[in-house]
């Protein structure tokens, strides 16, 4: 099973470098696809070496996401906002939960701390 983690920007500059080396530390594995809805901030330059794909669309969260999920690769689409902190163990707890054929989606519960990546 694999997990594409869609992550939805707008003029997120200052806080996506970390985050998108967050994810990468804490969901070894995912394909990482962040849609831009049109950033005039740097967004677009600073996360081209950083993700799996960049996606860019027209600004409304809904249509960047609903793009970047006709163009990921993955098994299980898991939406992520940049002032999220996501948890130890992430993938292995969505594999343990998608195991159950009477599951068709979920959520983490999530801490968001938009200074949290600051540094």
């Amino acid at each position: 099973m694999s997990v594409s983690i869609i992550v939805p920007v707008l003029n997120e500059a200052p806080l996506l470098r970390s985050f998108l080396a967050h994810l990468r530390e804490r969901a070894t594995g995912a394909e990482i696809v962040v849609a831009d809805g049109g950033s005039s901030d740097g967004t677009v330059e600073l996360v081209r070496d950083s993700c799996d794909q960049l996606v860019v669309s027209e600004r409304s969260r809904a249509i960047q996401m609903n793009t970047a999920a006709r163009a990921a690769r993955g098994d299980i689409l898991w939406f992520v906002h940049v002032d999220a902190e996501v948890p130890w163990g992430c993938l292995a707890e969505i594999e343990r939960i998608m195991d159950d054929p009477k599951v068709a989606g979920g959520f983490f519960e999530f801490a968001c701390h938009k200074t949290w990546f600051t540094g």
